[in-house]
């Protein structure tokens, strides 16, 4: 808030920006090295689907445009165009509240049990009928437990083969998502008969 109204203030005042180049030297710098920290961790974070570092990348991607933003309020004072950086100054206000909720929202969606969205629950079904011995899907519950992924199917199997054939192919059915999916925590799958 006291930022908000200091920012105004100097917008409505005119009050001249800082025009120190040592000042556009360390926001270079600072914006780079937070660059490649937010790709570093962006890319650590997807890899072991952690929460927990993925909203550390945000946060330097957030320190990032921040420090640049600062770079371009030094280069606009020196040239004479003084109300940019307050404006800038308002500008981040905005965008930091925006990334906080953000990154609040993603780090809870992390702590509880959420369904996954349906483009990875079409996946886990495709790689499951393809499978022999699955005569369909009875049905799947696939949820997101923090940076696990915990799926619990039923499928349709032959009525005709024995029940130690059933516990086969359900096996086969939990190999199969655990080769083929990432962050898979757990999966249980049972067998019922078609009837049809």
């Amino acid at each position: 808030g006291i930022l908000l109204f200091h920012s105004a203030r100097s917008i409505y005042h005119h009050e001249p920006g800082p025009e120190h180049l040592i000042t556009l030297a360390v926001a270079v710098v600072a914006a780079i090295a937070n660059e490649i920290k937010y790709r570093y961790a962006k890319c650590v974070g997807s890899q072991f689907n952690s929460p927990a570092i993925l909203s550390h990348a945000e946060h330097a991607r957030v320190d990032t445009i921040s420090f640049a933003a600062v770079g371009v309020g030094v280069i606009c004072a020196r040239i004479g165009i003084h109300f940019v950086d307050p404006l800038i100054a308002i500008f981040e206000i905005v965008h930091i509240f925006k990334a906080s909720f953000k990154m609040l929202g993603d780090s809870t969606k992390g702590l509880m049990d959420v369904s996954l969205p349906e483009s990875k629950t079409t996946e886990i079904k495709k790689i499951v009928a393809d499978l022999k011995g699955v005569r369909g899907i009875n049905y799947i519950v696939a949820r997101q437990l923090g940076q696990h992924i915990w799926i619990e199917m039923s499928i349709f199997i032959d009525p005709d083969i024995t029940i130690w054939e059933g516990k086969n192919i359900a096996y086969s059915v939990e190999s199969a998502l655990l080769e083929k999916l990432n962050h898979v925590g757990n999966v249980q799958v049972q067998f019922l008969p078609n009837a049809a």
